[in-house]
């Protein structure tokens, strides 16, 4: 279980990685530049926002890009807060694909993303294969963490515990606090969680 989880996360996280790299190189001076000029309404700002951390699969790498926009002068202030308003809504998008289940996919994601790029010779379309092959990481680092909880299942101890998580809310929110820290990413952190509550270890009210 605990190689299951170490690896699992370590897909994720890597998958996050490849994802966030590829789509930045692949938008480019003239995303940056519509960026700038759609954010200044601040109903697209947020919209905008969630998009991008949709995309980049964390809204951690979302704010990154954001400050650098900033730091460049393309967005002032205010824009960025609509932004990053923005992009936590687009994480928790990025979480109930997760809840659907789409993980079942993700080998199909890491064969046609690696087909796309070993086969293609535009640099863009090459940046598209390696986000696609990222997404697809994503989902088989969260399918493997899934199959590692089950047998964590079996122990007597696990279930009063995660119960206990439940009876006290702020124990929880400390617990989530800490391993989104350690993790660097609340999208791999609630992956975790989902993967207890697939296996009917984690009660909702714990989650």
């Amino acid at each position: 279980m605990i190689i299951s989880l170490i690896g699992g996360v370590g897909l994720l996280l890597f998958g996050l990685r490849t994802l966030s790299d590829n789509l930045d190189n692949l938008a480019g001076a003239r995303f940056r530049s519509f960026l700038g000029r759609v954010t200044k309404n601040r109903l697209f700002g947020m919209g905008t926002g969630a998009l991008i951390a949709s995309l980049l699969q964390s809204s951690s790498a979302a704010t990154l890009l954001l400050i650098g926009l900033a730091r460049a002068g393309i967005v002032n202030l205010n824009q960025s807060i609509y932004l990053i308003l923005g992009s936590d809504i687009g994480t928790t998008l990025t979480v109930q694909l997760i809840a659907f289940k789409i993980f079942n996919f993700a080998l199909l994601f890491i064969g046609v993303g690696f087909f796309i790029f070993f086969l293609s010779k535009e640099e863009k379309i090459r940046f598209m294969g390696l986000s696609l092959f990222g997404l697809g990481l994503i989902f088989l680092g969260l399918k493997i963490m899934i199959m590692g909880m089950g047998t964590l299942k079996d122990q007597g101890w696990v279930q009063p515990l995660l119960n206990r998580v439940g009876d006290f809310a702020l124990l929880g929110i400390l617990l989530g606090a800490i391993f989104s820290s350690l993790l660097n990413s609340s999208t791999a952190a609630v992956g975790i969680f989902l993967a207890a509550s697939t296996q009917n270890m984690l009660p909702l009210n714990a989650a």
